[in-house]
Protein backbone atom coordinates (compact mmCIF):
# COMPACT_ATOMS: atom_id res chain seq x y z
CA UNK A 1 0.00 0.00 0.00
CA UNK A 2 1.44 3.35 -0.79
CA UNK A 3 1.33 5.19 1.81
CA UNK A 4 1.84 9.17 1.09
CA UNK A 5 3.99 11.54 3.10
CA UNK A 6 2.58 14.71 4.06
CA UNK A 7 5.39 17.62 3.77
CA UNK A 8 5.36 19.56 7.03
CA UNK A 9 6.43 23.82 5.76
CA UNK A 10 9.75 24.04 5.85
CA UNK A 11 10.47 20.26 5.94
CA UNK A 12 12.01 18.35 3.00
CA UNK A 13 12.58 14.48 2.98
CA UNK A 14 14.98 12.12 1.42
CA UNK A 15 13.93 9.41 -0.58
CA UNK A 16 13.33 6.90 2.26
CA UNK A 17 10.55 9.64 3.76
CA UNK A 18 13.31 10.94 6.45
CA UNK A 19 12.20 14.20 7.45
CA UNK A 20 14.85 17.00 7.05
CA UNK A 21 15.13 20.37 8.20
CA UNK A 22 15.38 22.60 5.51
CA UNK A 23 16.74 25.38 8.10
CA UNK A 24 18.14 25.30 11.41
CA UNK A 25 17.77 27.25 14.24
CA UNK A 26 19.07 30.93 14.45
CA UNK A 27 20.58 29.66 18.03
CA UNK A 28 22.45 26.85 16.02
CA UNK A 29 23.42 29.13 13.31
CA UNK A 30 24.82 31.48 15.69
CA UNK A 31 26.86 28.77 17.64
CA UNK A 32 28.36 27.03 14.65
CA UNK A 33 29.31 31.10 13.71
CA UNK A 34 30.63 31.79 16.61
CA UNK A 35 32.70 28.16 16.67
CA UNK A 36 33.73 28.75 12.98
CA UNK A 37 35.06 32.17 14.10
CA UNK A 38 37.56 30.74 16.35
CA UNK A 39 38.14 27.66 14.65
CA UNK A 40 41.90 27.03 12.94
CA UNK A 41 39.84 26.01 9.76
CA UNK A 42 38.07 29.14 9.67
CA UNK A 43 41.27 31.03 9.38
CA UNK A 44 42.72 28.74 6.52
CA UNK A 45 39.49 29.44 5.02
CA UNK A 46 40.18 33.29 5.28
CA UNK A 47 43.61 32.91 3.95
CA UNK A 48 42.82 30.52 1.35
CA UNK A 49 39.67 32.90 0.27
CA UNK A 50 42.28 35.80 0.18
CA UNK A 51 44.78 34.01 -1.07
CA UNK A 52 45.95 36.65 -3.66
CA UNK A 53 45.59 39.53 -1.25
CA UNK A 54 48.22 38.29 1.10
CA UNK A 55 50.36 36.72 -1.11
CA UNK A 56 50.90 40.22 -3.40
CA UNK A 57 51.36 42.16 0.03
CA UNK A 58 53.86 39.43 0.90
CA UNK A 59 55.79 39.52 -1.96
CA UNK A 60 55.77 43.44 -2.35
CA UNK A 61 57.09 44.05 0.69
CA UNK A 62 59.76 41.59 0.60
CA UNK A 63 60.45 43.33 -2.81
CA UNK A 64 60.52 46.35 -1.82
CA UNK A 65 63.08 45.55 1.42
CA UNK A 66 65.01 44.03 -0.79
CA UNK A 67 65.77 46.18 -3.25
CA UNK A 68 66.07 48.69 -0.46
CA UNK A 69 69.18 46.57 0.83
CA UNK A 70 70.70 46.47 -2.68
CA UNK A 71 70.62 49.97 -3.65
CA UNK A 72 72.22 50.83 0.10
CA UNK A 73 76.24 51.76 -0.75
CA UNK A 74 78.39 48.74 0.72
CA UNK A 75 80.03 49.50 3.76
CA UNK A 76 83.13 48.85 5.70
CA UNK A 77 84.14 48.54 9.11
CA UNK A 78 87.74 49.78 10.84
CA UNK A 79 88.45 48.48 13.76
CA UNK A 80 91.21 49.59 16.85
CA UNK A 81 91.40 48.45 20.39
CA UNK A 82 93.95 50.62 22.76
CA UNK A 83 94.01 50.74 26.60
CA UNK A 84 93.73 53.97 27.92
CA UNK A 85 95.83 55.16 31.19
CA UNK A 86 93.63 55.07 34.40
CA UNK A 87 95.51 55.21 37.40
CA UNK A 88 95.37 57.81 39.72
CA UNK A 89 98.46 60.49 39.54
CA UNK A 90 99.36 62.86 42.63
CA UNK A 91 100.73 66.28 41.30
CA UNK A 92 103.98 67.86 42.78
CA UNK A 93 102.59 70.08 44.99
CA UNK A 94 100.83 66.87 46.76
CA UNK A 95 103.91 65.02 46.91
CA UNK A 96 105.34 68.18 48.65
CA UNK A 97 102.61 68.82 51.02
CA UNK A 98 103.17 64.86 52.25
CA UNK A 99 106.88 65.75 53.56
CA UNK A 100 105.58 68.26 55.92
CA UNK A 101 102.90 65.44 57.16
CA UNK A 102 99.67 67.34 55.15
CA UNK A 103 97.80 65.30 52.71
CA UNK A 104 96.10 67.37 50.19
CA UNK A 105 92.64 66.03 48.90
CA UNK A 106 93.14 64.42 45.87
CA UNK A 107 89.81 63.61 42.82
CA UNK A 108 89.82 60.62 40.59
CA UNK A 109 91.91 60.89 37.49
CA UNK A 110 89.89 61.68 34.47
CA UNK A 111 91.78 59.30 32.65
CA UNK A 112 89.92 56.26 32.85
CA UNK A 113 88.48 53.90 30.71
CA UNK A 114 84.90 54.92 30.37
CA UNK A 115 86.17 58.67 30.28
CA UNK A 116 87.46 58.37 26.74
CA UNK A 117 84.90 56.10 25.67
CA UNK A 118 82.79 58.95 25.82
CA UNK A 119 85.19 61.45 24.67
CA UNK A 120 85.46 59.22 21.32
CA UNK A 121 81.72 60.41 21.14
CA UNK A 122 82.04 63.97 22.30
CA UNK A 123 81.46 66.98 19.51
CA UNK A 124 84.98 68.32 20.78
CA UNK A 125 86.62 65.32 19.34
CA UNK A 126 83.97 65.13 16.14
CA UNK A 127 84.43 68.52 15.08
CA UNK A 128 88.23 67.46 14.19
CA UNK A 129 87.25 64.58 12.86
CA UNK A 130 84.85 66.38 10.61
CA UNK A 131 87.23 69.06 9.40
CA UNK A 132 90.36 66.25 8.95
CA UNK A 133 91.55 65.63 5.21
CA UNK A 134 90.62 62.51 3.98
CA UNK A 135 91.82 60.36 0.83
CA UNK A 136 88.60 58.22 0.26
CA UNK A 137 90.31 55.56 -2.33
CA UNK A 138 93.63 55.77 -0.74
CA UNK A 139 95.17 57.33 -3.45
CA UNK A 140 97.27 60.07 -1.61
CA UNK A 141 97.93 62.07 -4.67
CA UNK A 142 94.24 63.06 -5.23
CA UNK A 143 92.68 66.11 -3.94
CA UNK A 144 91.69 65.16 -0.14
CA UNK A 145 88.39 65.80 1.02
CA UNK A 146 86.18 66.95 4.68
CA UNK A 147 83.97 64.52 5.35
CA UNK A 148 81.05 67.48 5.20
CA UNK A 149 82.34 67.38 1.27
CA UNK A 150 82.14 63.18 1.31
CA UNK A 151 78.62 63.04 3.16
CA UNK A 152 77.30 65.81 0.56
CA UNK A 153 76.34 68.38 3.15
CA UNK A 154 78.83 71.55 1.32
CA UNK A 155 75.41 73.08 -0.14
CA UNK A 156 73.63 73.36 3.21
CA UNK A 157 74.21 76.79 5.78
CA UNK A 158 76.91 76.43 7.96
CA UNK A 159 74.95 75.89 11.29
CA UNK A 160 72.72 72.89 10.24
CA UNK A 161 75.41 71.33 8.21
CA UNK A 162 78.17 70.41 11.41
CA UNK A 163 75.18 69.24 13.02
CA UNK A 164 74.21 66.83 10.21
CA UNK A 165 77.64 65.77 9.86
CA UNK A 166 77.89 65.26 13.52
CA UNK A 167 74.65 62.95 13.79
CA UNK A 168 75.83 61.25 10.55
CA UNK A 169 79.64 60.48 12.14
CA UNK A 170 78.14 59.19 15.37
CA UNK A 171 75.97 56.82 13.49
CA UNK A 172 79.38 55.22 12.03
CA UNK A 173 81.22 55.21 15.56
CA UNK A 174 80.33 52.37 17.98
CA UNK A 175 82.93 51.97 21.10
CA UNK A 176 82.65 49.18 23.50
CA UNK A 177 84.37 48.77 26.76
CA UNK A 178 85.41 45.58 28.47
CA UNK A 179 85.01 46.08 32.38
CA UNK A 180 86.95 43.39 33.15
CA UNK A 181 90.53 44.23 31.25
CA UNK A 182 89.13 47.88 30.65
CA UNK A 183 90.28 47.70 26.69
CA UNK A 184 88.12 49.95 24.78
CA UNK A 185 86.79 48.84 21.24
CA UNK A 186 86.61 51.20 18.65
CA UNK A 187 84.80 50.71 15.49
CA UNK A 188 84.18 52.94 12.63
CA UNK A 189 81.97 52.11 9.54
CA UNK A 190 82.42 54.21 6.03
CA UNK A 191 81.81 53.51 2.71
CA UNK A 192 85.42 52.60 1.38
CA UNK A 193 88.19 50.25 3.45
CA UNK A 194 90.78 53.57 3.11
CA UNK A 195 88.40 55.89 4.36
CA UNK A 196 86.59 53.66 7.55
CA UNK A 197 90.67 53.11 8.13
CA UNK A 198 91.34 56.68 8.13
CA UNK A 199 89.00 58.12 10.06
CA UNK A 200 89.44 55.49 12.85
CA UNK A 201 92.89 57.11 12.87
CA UNK A 202 91.98 60.44 13.59
CA UNK A 203 90.06 59.69 16.05
CA UNK A 204 92.85 57.73 17.64
CA UNK A 205 94.64 60.88 16.46
CA UNK A 206 92.51 63.41 18.24
CA UNK A 207 91.75 61.18 21.17
CA UNK A 208 95.54 61.44 21.98
CA UNK A 209 96.00 65.50 21.04
CA UNK A 210 93.73 66.09 23.51
CA UNK A 211 94.60 64.38 26.05
CA UNK A 212 98.16 65.76 25.72
CA UNK A 213 96.50 69.44 25.52
CA UNK A 214 94.69 68.48 29.17
CA UNK A 215 97.65 67.60 30.16
CA UNK A 216 100.10 70.27 29.40
CA UNK A 217 97.49 73.03 30.03
CA UNK A 218 97.21 71.58 33.86
CA UNK A 219 101.05 71.25 34.24
CA UNK A 220 101.09 75.01 32.73
CA UNK A 221 98.79 76.48 35.25
CA UNK A 222 100.52 74.51 38.42
CA UNK A 223 104.23 75.53 36.70
CA UNK A 224 102.91 79.07 36.69
CA UNK A 225 101.61 78.69 41.07
CA UNK A 226 104.46 76.47 42.21
CA UNK A 227 107.08 79.40 40.47
CA UNK A 228 105.27 82.34 42.13
CA UNK A 229 104.88 80.13 45.44
CA UNK A 230 108.62 79.55 44.66
CA UNK A 231 109.03 83.50 44.89
CA UNK A 232 107.50 83.64 47.85
CA UNK A 233 109.49 80.87 49.48
CA UNK A 234 112.51 82.47 48.54
CA UNK A 235 111.67 85.80 50.23
CA UNK A 236 110.68 83.95 52.98
CA UNK A 237 114.26 82.10 53.74
CA UNK A 238 116.31 85.14 53.34
CA UNK A 239 114.25 86.76 55.90
CA UNK A 240 114.89 83.78 58.29
CA UNK A 241 118.71 83.71 57.36
CA UNK A 242 118.79 87.50 58.00
CA UNK A 243 116.89 87.25 61.51
CA UNK A 244 119.64 84.92 62.77
CA UNK A 245 122.33 86.53 61.15
CA UNK A 246 121.71 89.78 62.96
CA UNK A 247 120.30 87.91 65.97
CA UNK A 248 124.47 86.29 66.28
CA UNK A 249 126.01 89.05 65.27
CA UNK A 250 124.49 91.30 68.58
CA UNK A 251 124.86 87.99 70.65
CA UNK A 252 128.06 86.67 70.01
CA UNK A 253 128.70 85.11 74.09
CA UNK A 254 124.53 83.61 73.60
CA UNK A 255 125.79 80.21 74.45
CA UNK A 256 126.53 81.23 78.09
CA UNK A 257 122.93 82.56 78.13
CA UNK A 258 120.01 79.91 78.27
CA UNK A 259 117.49 82.42 77.37
CA UNK A 260 119.75 83.63 74.53
CA UNK A 261 120.22 80.21 73.14
CA UNK A 262 116.60 79.48 73.15
CA UNK A 263 116.15 82.16 70.73
CA UNK A 264 118.83 80.52 68.58
CA UNK A 265 118.01 77.75 68.16
CA UNK A 266 114.56 78.85 67.49
CA UNK A 267 115.86 80.65 64.47
CA UNK A 268 117.77 77.88 63.07
CA UNK A 269 114.77 75.70 62.70
CA UNK A 270 112.83 78.56 60.97
CA UNK A 271 116.01 78.46 58.31
CA UNK A 272 115.69 74.68 58.55
CA UNK A 273 112.31 74.93 58.12
CA UNK A 274 112.18 77.39 55.11
CA UNK A 275 114.73 75.49 53.14
CA UNK A 276 112.90 72.76 53.33
CA UNK A 277 110.19 74.40 51.60
CA UNK A 278 112.39 76.00 49.20
CA UNK A 279 114.14 72.86 48.48
CA UNK A 280 110.61 71.26 47.82
CA UNK A 281 108.63 73.77 45.77
CA UNK A 282 112.03 73.83 43.44
CA UNK A 283 111.88 69.98 43.06
CA UNK A 284 107.69 70.36 42.31
CA UNK A 285 109.07 73.61 39.66
CA UNK A 286 111.19 71.31 37.80
CA UNK A 287 108.41 68.52 37.99
CA UNK A 288 106.03 70.58 36.80
CA UNK A 289 108.44 72.12 33.33
CA UNK A 290 108.78 68.27 32.56
CA UNK A 291 105.02 67.25 32.48
CA UNK A 292 104.42 70.80 30.59
CA UNK A 293 106.74 69.38 27.96
CA UNK A 294 105.81 65.72 27.93
CA UNK A 295 104.24 64.06 25.12
CA UNK A 296 103.95 60.58 26.16
CA UNK A 297 101.34 59.09 24.27
CA UNK A 298 97.67 58.79 26.69
CA UNK A 299 97.06 54.88 25.45
CA UNK A 300 98.51 51.90 24.11
CA UNK A 301 97.37 50.24 20.90
CA UNK A 302 96.57 46.37 21.26
CA UNK A 303 95.45 46.65 17.68
CA UNK A 304 96.04 49.59 15.38
CA UNK A 305 93.27 50.95 13.13
CA UNK A 306 92.94 48.60 10.08
CA UNK A 307 91.55 48.50 6.24
CA UNK A 308 89.15 46.12 6.18
CA UNK A 309 89.21 43.85 3.72
CA UNK A 310 85.80 42.54 3.17
CA UNK A 311 82.41 44.77 3.09
CA UNK A 312 79.89 44.95 6.24
CA UNK A 313 77.63 41.95 5.40
CA UNK A 314 74.04 43.20 4.53
CA UNK A 315 71.98 40.45 6.52
CA UNK A 316 69.44 40.53 2.72
CA UNK A 317 67.81 37.11 4.11
CA UNK A 318 67.65 37.95 7.40
CA UNK A 319 65.62 40.82 6.27
CA UNK A 320 63.70 39.50 3.87
CA UNK A 321 62.42 36.44 5.88
CA UNK A 322 61.42 39.40 8.26
CA UNK A 323 59.44 41.20 5.35
CA UNK A 324 57.59 38.16 4.25
CA UNK A 325 56.54 37.52 7.66
CA UNK A 326 55.44 40.57 8.26
CA UNK A 327 54.02 41.18 5.04
CA UNK A 328 52.42 38.04 5.71
CA UNK A 329 50.63 38.91 8.76
CA UNK A 330 49.55 42.52 7.44
CA UNK A 331 47.66 40.52 4.31
CA UNK A 332 45.95 38.08 6.95
CA UNK A 333 44.63 40.83 9.07
CA UNK A 334 43.26 42.80 6.04
CA UNK A 335 41.96 39.66 4.43
CA UNK A 336 39.80 39.10 7.91
CA UNK A 337 39.04 43.36 7.59
CA UNK A 338 37.81 42.48 4.00
CA UNK A 339 35.69 39.47 5.21
CA UNK A 340 34.49 40.74 8.09
CA UNK A 341 32.95 43.87 6.31
CA UNK A 342 31.51 41.24 3.49
CA UNK A 343 29.53 39.72 5.80
CA UNK A 344 28.27 42.56 7.34
CA UNK A 345 26.58 43.29 4.07
CA UNK A 346 24.82 40.25 3.99
CA UNK A 347 23.87 40.13 7.95
CA UNK A 348 19.94 41.47 8.26
CA UNK A 349 20.52 43.45 11.09
CA UNK A 350 19.27 47.12 11.24
CA UNK A 351 22.48 47.86 13.62
CA UNK A 352 24.55 46.55 10.76
CA UNK A 353 23.24 48.10 8.28
CA UNK A 354 23.44 51.66 9.49
CA UNK A 355 27.13 50.51 10.49
CA UNK A 356 27.69 49.79 7.00
CA UNK A 357 26.15 52.84 5.73
CA UNK A 358 27.49 55.44 8.30
CA UNK A 359 30.87 53.65 6.64
CA UNK A 360 30.53 53.72 3.20
CA UNK A 361 29.43 57.59 3.73
CA UNK A 362 32.96 58.49 5.62
CA UNK A 363 34.64 56.29 2.92
CA UNK A 364 32.99 58.68 -0.01
CA UNK A 365 34.15 61.71 2.22
CA UNK A 366 37.19 60.75 2.05
CA UNK A 367 37.47 60.69 -1.21
CA UNK A 368 35.10 63.46 -2.13
CA UNK A 369 35.63 66.21 0.84
CA UNK A 370 34.12 68.87 -0.63
CA UNK A 371 31.45 67.28 -1.04
CA UNK A 372 31.21 66.52 2.43
CA UNK A 373 31.59 70.33 3.40
CA UNK A 374 28.97 70.65 1.06
CA UNK A 375 26.57 68.57 2.40
CA UNK A 376 27.52 69.59 6.24
CA UNK A 377 26.78 73.04 5.06
CA UNK A 378 23.73 72.07 3.69
CA UNK A 379 22.77 70.30 6.65
CA UNK A 380 23.22 73.20 9.37
CA UNK A 381 21.44 75.55 6.80
CA UNK A 382 17.91 73.33 6.31
CA UNK A 383 18.58 72.63 10.79
CA UNK A 384 18.65 76.43 11.12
Amino acid sequence: MDARIRRAPGVVTNNHGAALAAERPAGADAGADAKEGFSFVSIANVALRHRTLIATITLLLGAIVAWRTLAQPRTYTSTASFIAEGRQQESALSGFAAQFGVRLPTTPSTSSPQFYQDLLESREILRQVIGGRYFPNGDTTAKPQTLIQLYDLADIPEPERHERALERIRREIKTELSAKTGVVLLRVRATTPALAEQINSQLVEQLNQFNLIRRQSAATSERTFTERRLAEARTQLRSAEGSLRDFREHNRDYRNSAALQLEDERLQREVFFQQQIYSSLAQALEQAKIEEVRDTPAITFIEQPNVPGRPDPRNLIQDIGTAILAGAFIGLLLAFWRDYFARLNTTADPEVDEFVTLWQTVRTDIRHPLNALRRSRAERSSDG
